[in-house]
């Protein structure tokens, strides 16, 4: 053999053997363990993948899975088989290292995750009042956060033309003209053109006066000498030519009987405003907490028609009581929960309008630490189908007597005038 040709021999020689695989098990060729393919997934759900096995001995092997920018995804596994939930979209990479022996191998394949369908909510049923608005509050979501578009469609029932006064946002806001079902559908598109869509049914009953019930302790109910703000909202809702109905257990102030009159005006069958009868119904109780005016609602609501509003005023007695203010607090918050909880079980659809407590004397700030709490009612207790809106009856209300009350802590003609506007000014919203 020539010189040339040992020197290519024993080059070549060295390539060979790593080729080969460094001759790991002895074989010709590397190890041929497992087999995987690529494969797709839907964002937000669990995603199953699997590879097979190339050869009937036991296998060790070891997932990892890592989303598109690279991060550590938790993986669950079961031999050949492993799942995991894609909290985005995009390409993720999995890789299964399978090992036999002194052989090991190393499968990489790519899971292309796209986004689902977008979700909708509606509440479904919904109870509503011919000739009262009507808003279908809906929810909808995009598991990447793309902007979404809505189509609202509305059957009403035969003979009627009603149509809604939203037709492209989330929530549907229409006033039904008749009594039947009226059949709304929202479609929500995301912008791959994917789609979801939400029934709702809005049973429609005749319509009939607004059920307004007062609810508190002396400031609502008032005394024999000054009317109470519910004289006064009365009469701006008659003038705004509202139908409505005033509700309640109770009927005359402290210290009157059916029939009397105030110093300040009528309280008790007596024609007194644009030929009208002034209508005293109310649950206002003297001296009462929170608590006290709770059992008293659960028992006195049973006999009433289920109200369609609520003006909520409570929390006075219980910070002027003797304790610590964090435990008044907490109490008088956990009534007034417990009130539109009442109120929801009688009627799921009530407004309720919560006040921030009016300030008294000698310490007007006394009240501050609870309406900081009441001030979040609103969030923490609306519904979609029950809103509870905060009415801030301690702005700009003075306490000093002779000003807004007549002893520094009950209103007078001026503080009842401020409270029944503010109360008025949010029912206008809602009687529509």
């Amino acid at each position: 053999m020539s010189s040339f040709l040992r020197k290519y021999v024993v080059v070549l020689f060295p390539l060979l053997l790593t080729a080969c695989g460094g001759g790991g098990d002895g074989s010709s060729s590397g190890p041929d363990l497992i087999a995987c393919n690529d494969s797709t997934g839907i964002g937000g759900q669990t995603v199953s993948v699997s590879c097979s096995a190339r050869t009937s001995t036991p296998l060790t092997l070891q997932w990892v899975v890592a989303d598109a920018q690279g991060s550590a995804v938790p993986v669950s596994a079961n031999g050949l088989t492993a799942s995991f939930v894609p909290a985005s979209v995009g390409n993720f990479k999995v890789k299964l290292t399978a090992t036999a022996g002194t052989d090991s191998e190393t499968e990489t394949f790519t899971v292309v995750v796209t986004n689902p369908p977008p979700e909708v909510s509606c509440p479904n049923p919904v109870a509503a009042k011919a000739g009262r608005e009507v808003k279908i509050d809906c929810s909808s979501s995009d598991f990447s956060g793309r902007a979404l578009t809505y189509a609202w469609q509305l059957t009403p029932p035969t003979s009627s033309t009603d149509t809604l006064t939203t037709v492209n946002a989330e929530d549907a806001v229409f006033t039904p003209s008749q009594t039947g079902n009226y059949l709304l559908a929202l479609t929500v598109t995301a912008p791959d053109g994917q789609q979801q869509t939400a029934n709702v049914t809005v049973n429609v009953s005749p319509a009939e006066p607004w059920k307004i019930v007062a609810i508190g302790d002396s400031i609502t109910q008032s005394n024999l000498d000054h009317p109470s703000y519910r004289y006064r909202l009365w009469k701006k809702l008659i003038d705004g030519g509202y139908s409505f109905d005033l509700i309640g257990s109770q009927h005359v102030n402290s210290n009157q009987t059916a029939g009397t009159q105030t110093l300040s005006g009528p309280q008790v069958g007596q024609d007194d405003y644009k030929g009208k009868t002034f209508d005293p119904d109310h649950e206002g109780y003297w001296g009462a907490t929170a608590g006290e005016v709770l059992v008293n609602l659960q028992t006195s609501l049973l006999s009433l028609d289920a109200p369609d509003i609520a003006l909520v005023h409570l929390g006075t007695n219980d910070i002027r009581a003797p304790g610590a203010i964090d435990q008044k607090v907490q109490g008088a918050i956990s009534a007034l929960e417990d009130i539109i909880d009442e109120l929801r079980s009688h009627n799921p659809s009530v407004h309720v309008l919560v006040a921030k407590v009016i300030p008294y004397t000698p310490n007007p700030g006394e009240v501050t630490p609870l309406n900081d709490v009441i001030d979040t009612l609103d969030e923490a207790m609306s519904t979609s189908t029950s809103p509870v809106v905060v009415v801030d009856q301690y702005l700009n209300f003075n306490p000093a007597v002779g000003v807004d009350t007549f002893d520094g802590i009950h209103p007078n003609d001026s503080g009842e005038e401020k409270i029944a506007q503010k109360f008025f000014e949010e029912l206008q919203n809602i009687m529509k």
